[in-house]
């Protein structure tokens, strides 16, 4: 008796069948390699560094009107760069520490509110408020032994890496702690000793643990969700997130790696190799890259780049009781340079 032939669709429309990682759906459904930040000329970044790369925070931070923020923590002090017509200022006095209004020790970690740019101000143990849109002192939050990164939710709650008490804390919009997130992060036994913070959708909590070599995230309340699995042996740094997508800089390569807050992994940018001590996602999609503890900062533009490569992944696929599957077949346009390969 003959048996009737049976096929099996991995798409259907726009909807895939499987795992998808370093590949986009595009509005047919077809595959393309997915789109990084990369530099706006097309040629690579390469700061020399010895690997590992070193793995300690600095500071970055976008805010309105495209203005961007870097912490020149070597000389205590921070740049403000003014996004529209490229004027520059800085706050803080050059190379030499303070504690008074309006000086910094050490700054590191960045963040933006509507009301004030946050400086964790490491070597006084506090939290600077600088009033917009003049960036005025206007008050200090104590923040632990040596507060490192930072990152303000949706809400503007801030979240603070402290490194020197190794905790991961949050504080309200009115600057009060937060007992409930921070007993829920802690209580999970996931942190070992944090490096860099991130708020992704939904205010997903996002951090780098430089004692567990992972990248976590956790839920708005505080909850552990999953673990967002680089390459065997990669080592999580800075990090940044704008909705789904989050980038961890990866000191065993000197690598940038972009992932899906799903967890797909969809590769490293092929623009940049070098150390990394911050990174910033502009309004516009480009990534803010700073390789260093002075002022130097990196730009790779919006979608100028891809990663190297792609997968799909699905199944197992039963054919059915003493049935074989024959054939697998894919239509596929190959660029210049490329190739497909179905296993």
């Amino acid at each position: 008796m003959e048996r009737p032939t049976r096929h099996l669709l991995l798409r259907d429309r726009r909807h895939w069948l499987g795992a998808l990682a370093g590949v986009a759906v595009g509005r047919d459904g077809e595959l393309a390699l997915a789109r990084v930040p990369g530099p706006a000329d097309g040629k690579a970044i390469t700061v020399p560094t010895p690997l590992p790369a070193p793995r300690v925070a600095s500071g970055l931070a976008t805010g309105p009107c495209e203005a961007l923020f870097v912490a020149d923590t070597a000389r205590h002090r921070v740049l403000f760069v003014d996004g529209l017509c490229g004027a520059r200022a800085w706050l803080g006095t050059d190379g030499v520490p303070g504690d008074a209004p309006g000086q910094f020790d050490s700054p590191r970690g960045l963040a933006v509110t509507r009301e004030a740019l946050l400086v964790a101000d490491s070597g006084n143990a506090r939290i600077a408020f600088l009033a917009m849109p003049l960036l005025e002192p206007a008050q200090f939050l104590a923040a632990g032994p040596a507060p490192a990164s930072l990152a303000v939710d949706s809400r503007e709650r801030l979240l603070i890496v402290d490194t020197g008490a190794r905790r991961l804390r949050r504080r309200d919009a009115d600057g009060w702690p937060d007992g409930a997130f921070d007993a829920a992060v802690a209580a999970s036994n996931r942190l070992l000793n944090p490096l860099g913070v991130t708020v992704a959708e939904d205010d997903h909590v996002v951090v780098s643990d430089v004692g567990a070599d992972a990248l976590l995230v956790f839920d708005a309340d505080g909850a552990f969700v999953r673990e967002l699995d680089g390459p065997a042996g990669w080592m999580p740094g800075a990090v940044a997130a704008r909705g789904t997508r989050v980038y961890c800089a990866d000191a065993s390569t000197g690598t940038l790696l972009a992932f899906d807050l799903a967890g797909a992994c969809h590769g490293p940018l092929p623009g940049y190799r070098g150390p990394v001590t911050a990174l910033a996602i502009g309004a516009a999609g480009e990534l803010f890259v700073k390789p260093g503890l002075d002022a130097t900062f990196h730009v790779l533009a919006a979608d100028a780049d891809f990663v190297a490569a792609g997968t799909v992944e699905a199944g197992p696929f039963d054919a059915g009781e003493q049935d074989d599957w024959e054939r697998a077949w894919a239509e596929v346009e190959l660029p210049v340079a490329t190739r497909c390969r179905i296993e």
